[in-house]
This record gives structure tokens, sequence and C-alpha cells, in this order.
């Protein structure tokens, strides 16, 4: 709908309910692979599908610029409308198949034979379940763990957005610092370079982590080369330079964000999962909201994008101390709407009652 806007207002309304979308689209898909796979595979089955986000980068950024150049004019449509309208129809048609095709559980896959069904059904259950949170809904959203969860997403998310938005214009502004000349499809092109590193980084640490059974130690690690790259970006004063940093930013933030999530669904489950998860998605999204706000802000103020990539690494380093910490978590402990403690200090799980 957004290809067919005719004001600025029609644009803010179409985006907002985009957002809207979005904000339970990633919880509820992530909820879902907990019916799926057991705890020591999920930061790679989060992996496999949050990498979308670099590799939608890496081939639409080309291919967003391609479709506005050839599409002017088509259909009585401005390339940017054309554009919008193309990259738009799949997400819609996809949407619609997800309902017939994807099964609630392993139990409902009627593509699994019998015993396949009943080997991933005794996997997931036989999930050890001193980590897991036997939080209330109400306990997990006022469980201060959780929402320092959130706070380390937060700074990859900044980050991820923040970059996201501005790297065209970064690389733009190439020409007049370097006396280079792109056309529209090459900055699209150098724009898919950096993600398309951190395609293949995220798969290659999301196995890593896989390997090692070892979630928070990897998050922190991805935010600290995140850091780095920005700071790489900032120091180096060449094109190719400054590139390479972005790319090395790129598969840090990237990396980072699914294993944010496998870090997560270590502590929570059940109900506490549903929640748990909304609330870190939720908390790390305003990232995605004060990036690019506060980005583009603090360059209009200075001149300069070098002082908001600074905010960009201090976030990410804020986010590697926040997953070093919580790699000394045993549990998320307990609260005033939670349950009652255990000797050991461990969660006890609340009595089911019915």
């Amino acid at each position: 709908m957004t290809a067919f806007v005719q004001n600025a207002t029609m644009l803010y309304c179409l985006r907002f309910l985009l957002g809207v979308a979005e904000a339970g689209f990633t919880p509820g898909i992530l909820l879902y692979l907990t019916y799926w796979f057991a705890q020591r595979d999920r930061a790679q089955a989060f992996a496999l599908f949050l990498v979308g986000i670099p590799l939608s980068s890496t081939i639409g950024s080309p291919l967003a610029s391609w479709l506005v150049q050839s599409g002017e004019g088509l259909f009585g449509l401005d390339g940017w409308r054309f554009m919008i309208l193309v990259t738009g129809l799949p997400a819609v048609l996809l949407g619609l198949a997800c309902l017939f095709v994807l099964p609630d559980r392993p139990a409902d896959a009627t593509w699994l034979s019998p015993a396949e069904r009943e080997l991933l059904e005794a996997d997931v259950a036989a999930d050890p379940e001193e980590t897991r949170s036997g939080h209330s809904v109400r306990g997990v959203l006022g469980n201060r763990k959780v929402w320092l969860l959130g706070l380390g997403y937060f700074g990859l998310v900044y980050g991820l957005y923040a970059i996201s938005f501005f790297l065209p214009t970064i690389i733009d502004g190439f020409q007049n610092r370097f006396d280079v000349t792109y056309s529209v499809v090459e900055v699209g092109l150098l724009t898919a370079v950096p993600y398309g590193c951190a395609v293949l980084f995220t798969l290659f640490w999301a196995w890593h982590s896989r390997a090692k059974d070892e979630v928070p130690l990897h998050v922190a690690g991805s935010a600290v080369l995140g850091a780095t790259g920005i700071l790489v970006a900032i120091w180096v004063d060449s094109p190719y330079g400054i590139l390479v940093g972005v790319a090395l930013a790129a598969m840090g933030l990237c990396s980072g964000i699914p294993l944010c999530f496998g870090m997560s669904t270590k502590f929570l489950a059940g109900a506490a999962a549903a929640a748990g998860l909304a609330l870190v998605n939720t908390v790390g999204n305003l990232g995605g909201f004060a990036g690019p706000y506060i980005f583009g802000w603090v360059k209009d103020l200075t001149g300069s994008d070098d002082t908001g990539l600074y905010l960009i690494a201090g976030l990410s380093a804020m986010s590697a101390v926040i997953a070093f910490a919580v790699s000394r978590w045993r549990s998320l402990g307990t609260d005033a709407t939670g349950p009652t403690a255990k000797p050991d200090g461990t969660a006890a799980r609340p009595v089911e009652v019915g």
C-alpha cells in the first residue's frame, strides 16, 4: 500500500501499521522455533531465521537500486513506487502461505515420519529444567534481569539500524570526501558488501556457538567485533578502509542478534518465553527507533558521522558487558510476583492446578 501513498500523512500511517505488524512477527516466530528445537540448537535455529536481515540487505540493496532505475514509468508509477510494490508483494504471498504450510509443532507435521515426530518432541521435552524460569508472565515482565537482556539487545539493534539507514549516505559521502563518483546501482552494490560478509559470519558464529554449547560469551564476542568495526570506520582515511570497518561492524551486530534471543530462551520457557521474548524484542526495537533518529540528529548537530558512530561503538560495548554478566547467571532469580526460590537460589517451578 505504501507504493500508492499520496501525502506524508498516509506514509506515516502506513509506516506505523507496518511497525505494528513487525513487532508481533519476530517474537512470534522465535517462540514458534522453541517448539521445534531444544535449547542447545536454538541459537543456531534463530540465526538461520534472522540471517534473513543481512541477506535481504545483501540482495535488496542492489536489487532496489536497479528496480528504482528500471521501473521508472512502468504502469505509470515512479521508480521508487514500483520498487516498493515489487518488493512488498512476496511478503504478502508468503504470509498467506505460512498460514497453510507451517504446522504448529512437530507432532502436527505430516511431512515427518512418526519416529521423527516423536524424536523431535522428546528432544524438546528433555531440556534441563534447572535454568528455565518458572515465573508467571507477570513475574517475567517485572523481572530486572529480563529487562537487562532487552537492554543488551538494544545496544546491538541500535547500531544495526543506524548503519542500515545511513550506510548509503556514508558511501555517497565518499564521492565528496575522496573525489570518487558512484552511480545509484554502484552505491547499492557497495552497500551490499558489509551485509554479504555479515550473512557468512552470522552462520559461522552460530555454528561455532552450537559446537561449543555456549551462547552468552559468543554474544559478547559479537558485540566487541561490532564496536571494533565502528572504531576502524572512524579512524581510517580511505573509502575501502571505512567499508572494511562497516563490514566488521555489520558482522558483529548481525551475528549477535540471534544469539541474544538464544541467550534469553535459556532462562525462559512456556508462557514466560512468550512474554520474555516479546519484552526483549520490544526493548531492543526501541533501538530501531532511536538509532536512525539519534544518528541523524547528532550528524546534523556536529556536521560529521563520527560522533554518532562513537555512540554505536559505546552501546555495542555495553551489550558486550551485559552478555558477559549473563554468562555468570544460573537463573533469573525471584521477584515479588514470581515463584518461591529454592534453597540453592534457583526459581522453583509453580504448582500447576487443574
